[in-house]
């Protein structure tokens, strides 16, 4: 029994270097949430390998390269899969260290880059602190990254400095945990969503990095869908003025991210992925997939993502290497002769792009929402709300939709973007003339001063090899020493019966 055990464990090593690209990259595949899990975990296994201690993901090497932003995603993708390991917390005292060493020496994380604050306090939440009090600065005050880093940026420096990046990743973080905004800050979330929804391509409905005469991109669409997620369901209208065009415009943020959606239907590759003008990334394919789950569309099903019966899923799954991470390209894609070999930033991307799409399938919050999971009485309610709207047609009675409105608004504010169907009782509420006086969700997030992120039960359970190699060798030893014990008595009573 021992070593038919052994021998499961070292075939399932063996089958977890399967290449998922070589298989499919032309056609679908159907993956479960188990087949997600699996492919997540062999990528945290290679970053386990290639960075240092095999047997720890997050181990001293990492926990001194905290400086690097990379290591801060690595720990991001650990913490949202709830990933076992036992450096959590030094990683965290490490940071706190270097983050208050930067405000005493130089008074700031960065000159330039507000997303230095949107890092590393979406990392403090996925390894469950606080970044409102996070280290210290040189007059021994907590340092708060979300008044920093969000909603204060734009009194030393503007939050748009690195364009609409930081607009979204600004948002993305001061909804984290629905972090409340001071009336004296220099930044709310409607002048952040404002400042985003004003700096649309207007020529395909896409985003691009920076402001003006920009083209669009591929990653920074996905990311502004990403950050507008949470808003996709209110009715509320924003007025602005177009940085390319320079005309007014008024329209909701579900206007706005059904025509970027538009565009990326439009630049979806054949066999479902994306990239640059003819070059595909594993990253970029990353990036739509945590955009579509945000929003709450299965895409497996919405047409509008599926070519050639492919999906970005399994676009980004062609990228995983034998040795278990991602590829930024693979070798017939790329020019540069790195293609097809696992790479760092491209595996962390797909780390939370793969935690991204099981929290959609299996009803989990948002990648990006920290706060503590939906109770089930709530998810109840979402789910029966779902139901009563894709039960409405056509022709339904103003009665019907009037009742799944009211029982709609009986979700609390804050948990309503999660009735992910709801641009359909909207739609048919407006053509049949009845009212839609739902409150604008910008004001719903208005919850937290400060809170810890929540770290989930873990989905994948980390895996010690040098333990499992013990236990077996014991395993195997014992069974061996039973089998000569039992050929010993079977001698014995043998000699007896002789004698």
């Amino acid at each position: 029994m021992a070593l038919v055990l052994f021998l499961a464990v070292l075939s399932s090593n063996i089958s977890s270097l399967s290449v998922y690209g070589a298989e499919n990259e032309k056609n679908h595949k159907e993956y479960s949430s188990e087949d997600v899990l699996s492919a997540a975990k062999k990528a945290l296994e290679y970053e386990k390998t290639s960075i240092g201690d095999k047997n720890k993901l997050i181990d001293d090497d990492i926990v001194m390269s905290v400086t690097d932003s990379l290591t801060d995603w690595l720990c991001f993708g650990a913490g949202r899969f709830g990933y076992e390991t036992d450096n959590y917390e030094k990683y965290i005292d490490t940071l706190k260290t270097y983050v208050s060493g930067k405000y005493k020496k130089d008074g700031t994380l960065s000159d330039s880059e507000a997303t230095a604050w949107h890092t590393i306090s979406l990392t403090a939440l996925s390894l469950g602190s606080d970044p409102t009090s996070f280290g210290v600065d040189e007059k021994g005050d907590a340092i708060n990254l979300i008044a920093d880093g969000v909603y204060n940026r734009s009194k030393t420096v503007s939050l748009g400095n690195q364009g609409t990046n930081a607009y979204s990743w600004g948002l993305i973080t001061l909804d984290s945990m629905c972090f409340k905004v001071p009336e004296d800050a220099s930044d709310t979330r409607e002048s952040i969503i404002t400042s985003i929804l004003s700096r649309q391509v207007l020529s395909d409905g896409g985003f691009g990095l920076s402001s003006i005469n920009d083209s669009s991109d591929i990653d920074i669409t996905a990311m502004v869908c990403q950050a507008l997620a949470p808003y996709y369901n209110s009715e509320e209208e924003y007025s602005y003025k177009n940085y390319n065009d320079q005309k007014e415009y008024k329209k909701s943020v579900r206007q706005v991210v059904d025509e970027a959606l538009e565009f990326l239907s439009k630049k979806q590759f054949e066999d479902g992925g994306y990239g640059y003008g003819d070059s595909e990334s594993s990253e970029s394919a990353a990036q739509v997939i945590v955009a579509l789950t945000s929003l709450g569309i299965d895409l497996n099903s919405d047409e509008r993502f599926i070519k050639n019966e492919c999906t970005v899923l399994d676009a980004l799954m062609k990228y995983q290497q034998k040795d278990g991470g991602f590829a930024h390209a693979n070798k017939e894609e790329d020019q540069s002769g790195s293609g097809g070999e696992s790479n760092y930033l491209a595996t962390g991307q797909a780390v939370y792009a793969l935690n991204s799409y099981y929290r959609f399938c299996n009803g989990y919050r948002r990648l990006y929402d920290f706060r503590q999971e939906e109770s089930e009485d709530l998810k109840e309610k979402i789910k029966e709300e779902i139901s009563l709207i894709d039960g409405l047609e056509d022709d339904s009675s103003k009665e019907d939709i009037k009742n799944a409105f009211d029982k709609y608004k009986e979700i609390e504010e804050s948990e309503r973007s999660y009735v992910n169907n709801y641009k359909k009782l909207a739609d048919l509420m407006e053509k049949n003339g009845v009212k839609n006086d739902s409150e604008y969700l910008s004001k719903a997030y208005e919850i937290n001063h400060k809170a810890e992120g929540y770290i989930p039960d873990s989905y994948i359970k980390g895996t010690n090899t040098q333990f499992i190699i013990i236990i077996l060798g014991i395993l195997i030893l014992l069974a061996i020493a039973a089998f000569v014990a039992v050929r010993i008595r079977s001698k014995r009573i043998s000699d007896l019966n002789a004698v």
